[in-house]
């Protein structure tokens, strides 16, 4: 007969079983990584422009199976402790106060993703798009959207930057790298991410409370705060993480509104929703139609118990307020194409995206999407089962409007590009997936009770808690590798020429910065040149053939005699550095 125990485990019993799934949880791990020598080791690979690459698929498919038998196993051995019951007890707890969890989360998220920042991604870009962003703000600090074309502007070109014949710009919208502007005036662009991070952790469980309720709100933020998707992807300096704050800051905006008359509320909604416009257009447009509508509309959506129906006045407002954000995008289209219906993107592109690749990259972007973050959510191998069951207590229309406006999104622009750090253009809902993930773990509690299941919130909660353990040996450490690979791949360069003595005053002929055909890294391209050009290491491009590089010579003493200047081939190898003769004095 089992006797208790005064340690972790409530029996005897419970202590034998409990070590060998403890055991049999450890040989699962084992036996994931060990299916992984056949694969290369799980070498993950940035490519796959409108499908899964097939390694992705063999890492993905292999954590399915032996993660879930790991999961299990952990789970059934933590049911037999005591602490999932203490921390569902915490939880519950009514002396616990949800406003300070949420801000040591903020604080907690805030280091994570600033960690990874500089220990994984080695204070690098995952995407030539950062890049690009970059040059953006940069051109706004000068107080334009468009810089004039430099004289000989093919040593300047770069991937996503246009030279065209209106001047020389980004081929984004502005609204992020407004915020990098105004982070670059501290010097500080590293804290982009992490502190956006931040912030929409807070959002979201303000957000949270009024769809749900403020315990399922607060556990909602605590699954956010373990999400490799939303930590890995605010490390970076990609617009997606202004893109979901705008979002965040939007549908808050939106309740508050239909629950009061505040016309600060409604400030917030419209001016949210504009600069989602301003940053990311498509979706922006998207979540801006649901976030309207649900206003012209909450008469017949009946959103919130209390829901008032708005004046015309005050539709007008948040309407008029919206539509800036499509004046701002179309005033920035004129000022660097000369029309408001082209842009920068339409000038690399020649279309926005929409509906191209349907054969076959239709069902590849939407299915993508939903593999890629049923790993990535929360890194656990079906991270989207607990969302099945959430459904919000109030405000269904706007919550299921968001995810299905991102849904679209995927149908229009078909592609599943740039996977490193979780699936990018499903980022701006993944709070929203995770405050479902939280209710849907709640209402699954009760209706397993409502069966019969005793203890039934405990044993999701040691599942869960097993979840997350298993990805923090799993799951996380393949992907950082992967990311870490690319970082150091993208640095290789720096270093060279560093030890060349390139890295100050220095004129750096250079067409990429990484083997395109290796498949390490999004960034393959050196950083585009500021719209000042004086930075001290001034990458620019030259034809590589004899006649080109003599050419090249001749530009660098003509333009820029002062600099050092060199010649970087990439090889399989690495970078080969070729210092030109010094420049006289």
């Amino acid at each position: 007969m089992a006797t208790s125990t005064s340690g972790a485990f409530r029996t005897t019993r419970d202590a034998w079983w409990g070590f060998l799934f403890f055991i049999l949880s450890g040989v699962a791990v084992a036996a994931f990584f060990d299916a992984g020598i056949l694969h290369g080791r799980y070498e993950l690979e940035a490519m796959g422009l409108s499908g899964l690459p097939p390694n992705e698929i063999q890492f993905l498919f292999w954590y399915s199976v032996w993660g879930s038998v790991a999961i299990v196993m952990l789970g059934a051995a933590l049911v037999r402790t005591t602490y999932p019951a203490r921390i569902v007890a915490l939880l519950e707890s009514p002396r616990l106060k949800p406003n300070h969890v949420v801000v040591a989360l903020a604080a907690v998220v805030f280091v994570h993703a600033l960690l990874v920042r500089h220990a994984v991604l080695l204070d690098l870009p995952i995407t030539d798009d950062e890049s690009t962003y970059d040059f953006i703000a940069k051109t706004l600090l000068r107080g334009r959207v468009m810089n004039p074309t430099p004289v000989d502007p093919q040593y300047y070109t770069s991937q996503f930057v246009v030279m065209g014949p209106h001047g020389w710009y980004g081929k984004y919208p502005i609204g992020h790298s407004l915020v990098l502007a105004a982070f670059a005036l501290t010097r500080r662009l590293d804290v982009v991410g992490p502190l956006l991070a931040s912030v929409s952790l807070v959002l979201a469980f303000q957000l949270g409370r009024r769809l749900f309720s403020d315990r399922r709100a607060l556990l909602g933020v605590v699954l956010l705060s373990v999400s490799p998707h939303f930590v890995f992807t605010h490390a970076t300096r990609v617009s997606q993480v202004t893109s979901g704050l705008a979002l965040l800051a939007g549908l808050l905006g939106t309740i508050e509104a239909l629950r009061t008359k505040g016309l600060r509320w409604l400030l917030l909604a419209g001016g949210a929703l504009a600069f989602g416009i301003l940053t990311r257009p498509m979706p922006g447009v998207t979540f801006a139609a649901v976030g309207v509508g649900t206003l012209v509309f909450s008469g017949r959506i009946r959103l919130l118990q209390e829901t008032r129906r708005l004046s015309v006045a005050e539709l007008l407002t948040v309407a008029g307020v919206t539509a800036l954000g499509g004046f701002g995008v179309l005033v920035t289209n004129f000022l660097q194409t000369g029309s408001p219906w082209s842009s920068g993107y339409i000038e690399v592109h020649h279309s926005y995206g929409a509906f191209q690749d349907i054969d076959g990259g239709l069902t590849n972007s939407v299915g993508g999407a939903f593999v890629r973050e049923n790993a990535w959510l929360f890194g656990w191998p079906f991270s989207l089962v607990l969302v099945c069951f959430g459904k919000p207590l109030r405000g269904r229309a706007l919550y299921f409007g968001a995810l299905g406006g991102e849904i679209l999104y995927r149908v229009l622009v078909p592609k599943t590009v740039v996977s490193t750090t979780g699936p990018i253009y499903m980022t701006e809902i993944v709070p929203l997936l995770a405050l479902g993930s939280a209710d849907g773990a709640v209402r699954l509690g009760g209706w397993m009770s409502s069966l019969g299941v005793s203890d039934a919130r405990v044993k999701i909660g040691a599942f869960v808690a097993a979840s997350c353990v298993i990805s923090a040996f799993t799951f996380v450490p393949v992907n950082a590798r992967a990311l870490l690979r690319g970082a150091i791949a993208r640095s290789q360069v720096f270093g060279a020429l560093h030890e060349a003595g390139g890295d100050r005053n220095a004129l750096v002929f250079c067409n990429e910065i990484v083997d395109v055909e290796s498949g390490v890294t999004w960034a393959y391209y050196p950083p585009a040149p500021s719209p000042t050009l004086d930075e001290e290491q001034l990458f620019v491009r030259f034809d590589p053939s004899d006649r080109g590089r003599e050419a090249a010579r001749v530009f660098w003493r003509q333009r820029y005699p002062r600099r050092r200047a060199f010649m970087v081939r990439i090889t399989r190898s690495g970078p080969s550095i070729e210092q030109l003769s010094p420049s006289p004095r």
